[in-house]
């Protein structure tokens, strides 16, 4: 038995000498790795991607030119003893991983691999006797082809200094390095007194009295029970003798000024930060007024329309210290004017490094948007035997046409249809025809034999096809497209429901908004209407 060009023997020495120990999971790795140069062309050059971080990578990296430092071997930790060896030009290759039924032919081996006994009550030597005696049958394989965007070898690109730790790092990693911008595993033992705060800044306070001439680091709120909060005292106010009875009145008695408090190196002021950060968050059709109010910056809609947030960035930023930022809820209709979100640094002054964190989280343009949402054309289609037939009276178009007219949405056909499939698909293409951009059908969804509308959707040409939503009332409605027109159907819930899911989704079609199963499963949080 070889692996490559070292025999057994010298192959144990060799994952002795690289990991400590003859480990199994790296001899058994060697006939893995055995069988994948017995089984891909020669002439081909090839790539790795191993789906586990134990022992198996270390056996591709002895005895290939493939590792994790040249970038030919990839590392997807899906805790399986598994590897694709795949040609690095065209993705092309072959799986192995361990047989099942094969496994269960070598007592030892089983035992070992799935863990049935602990390690010291294993006979090693068996173990390993039984591994070489197995060689390559152990393994099963199949042809796969690797995604085209693993095939891409990753270029470092140019370099710069982090402006927190002034190390070097990749300048694609964003305005500060990794490091910086994450919490590491561990904490630098400073020479210094290691008790003190580096991010703290002690301001001097001066007395009310003694401030007259002075000029004010921050606005001064003034708050009146129930009726007024706002600023009595703008930053940068100069302080008169007619000023101190007033400040004593709001609760005054010491004041940061700018005369005691000359600008401290490494630290940046609220209204400075605030600004910072509103200049990255604004997004389309958003603006902000550049003039801080009590350290905070209102983010505002320039349009009527639906607001919506990347809600990975909020949350990466809110989680570090001394900054917040809070918004509407994703998704909420806005007006003109309206304020979406604002934000601002929690301390008078915020350390740099903080600072500059937090910006690192934020892509410009990205943070936030208001979306224009189109008067869409619609179409409503009531399908059910009992009001085709007059039977029941139809309540639904009236409901579905005042909702629609809330967003100045026109309604360009009302027509019914029995629970027959071809009619309803029939119906939904003449809608198409006469312009329909959003064609809005009515009931037939749920699991009673008579509902017919589901198929009648799929039918009539239906993709990007969505069936069911976590939210109650209203959990059977389904999106789908049929050319470029937005189908919508709707269960019969909304018959007595005043708001289901309709309502929550209807904005986001209108905006032109993507919606597919991730956005639908978020909905399940305050998804439950009923009282």
């Amino acid at each position: 038995m070889k692996f490559g060009e070292l025999t057994y023997e010298d192959y144990t020495e060799k994952i002795k000498a690289f990991h400590g120990t003859v480990a199994p999971g790296i001899l058994l790795g060697g006939f893995m790795v055995n069988l994948a140069m017995e089984t891909l062309p020669k002439e081909g050059f090839y790539d790795v991607i191993c789906e586990t971080k134990t022992c198996l990578p270390d056996a591709i990296q002895l005895l290939t030119p493939c590792s994790i430092g040249n970038g030919w071997l990839k590392v997807l930790d899906h805790g399986r003893y598994a590897a694709i060896f795949y040609d690095k030009y065209s993705g092309v290759g072959i799986r192995i991983t361990i047989d099942k039924n094969e496994l269960e032919k070598w007592d030892e081996i089983h035992t070992w691999f799935l863990k049935l006994k602990p390690k010291h009550d294993q006979d090693t030597e068996l173990l390993f006797a039984q591994m070489r005696e197995a060689g390559t049958t152990i393994f099963t394989m199949v042809p796969a082809k690797v995604h085209q965007n693993y095939l891409k070898k990753e270029k470092m690109g140019k370099t710069t200094t982090c402006p927190i730790c002034h190390e070097t790092y990749p300048a694609k990693h964003g305005s500060i390095c990794r490091g910086c911008a994450s919490n590491l595993p561990y904490d630098l033992i400073a020479p210094d007194d290691p008790t003190k705060d580096p991010k703290a800044v002690l301001l001097t306070k001066t007395p009310v009295a003694e401030s007259v001439g002075m000029h004010l680091l921050h606005d001064v709120t003034r708050i009146i029970y129930k009726k007024e909060k706002g600023v009595a005292f703008k930053k940068g106010h100069t302080v008169t003798a007619e000023n101190v009875q007033m400040l004593r009145e709001l609760g005054k008695n010491n004041l940061f000024v700018a005369e005691h408090n000359p600008l401290v190196k490494g630290y940046i002021h609220e209204d400075d930060a605030a600004l910072a950060f509103a200049d990255l968050m604004r997004g389309a059709n958003m603006d902000f007024n550049p003039l801080p109010k009590e350290g905070r910056i209102n983010l505002v809609a320039e349009i009527d329309g639906i607001f919506v947030a990347d809600e990975d960035q909020l949350e990466q930023f809110n989680q570090f210290p001394g900054v917040i930022c809070a918004t509407l809820p994703n998704y909420t209709v806005v007006k003109k004017g309206e304020v979406v979100a604002a934000t601002r640094a929690i301390p008078l002054y915020i350390s740099h490094t903080d600072y500059l964190k937090a910006l690192n989280c934020l892509k410009k343009e990205t943070v936030f948007a208001v979306h224009p949402l189109k008067k869409a054309k619609v179409g409503i289609l009531i399908t059910g035997t009992e009001v085709f037939e007059n039977l029941v009276e139809d309540k639904y178009t009236e409901i579905m046409q005042a909702k629609v007219e809330a967003y100045g949405c026109e309604v360009v056909a009302k027509e019914m249809a029995p629970d027959n499939v071809a009619t309803i698909s029939s119906k939904i293409q003449d809608m198409i025809a006469l312009g329909a951009d959003v064609i809005i059908t009515t009931a037939g969804l749920s699991v009673d034999p008579d509902d017919m509308t589901l198929e009648a959707i799929i039918n009539a040409g239906a993709r990007d096809l969505l069936y069911g939503v976590p939210v109650l009332p209203g959990s059977m409605l389904v999106t789908a497209k049929i050319d470029d027109a937005q189908i919508v159907g709707v269960p019969g819930c909304g018959i007595y429901n005043d708001r289901f899911s309709f309502d929550l989704l209807f904005p986001r079609l209108l905006a032109d908004l993507e919606i597919t199963t991730t956005d639908l499963a978020k909905l399940g949080n305050g998804g439950l209407f009923y009282k």
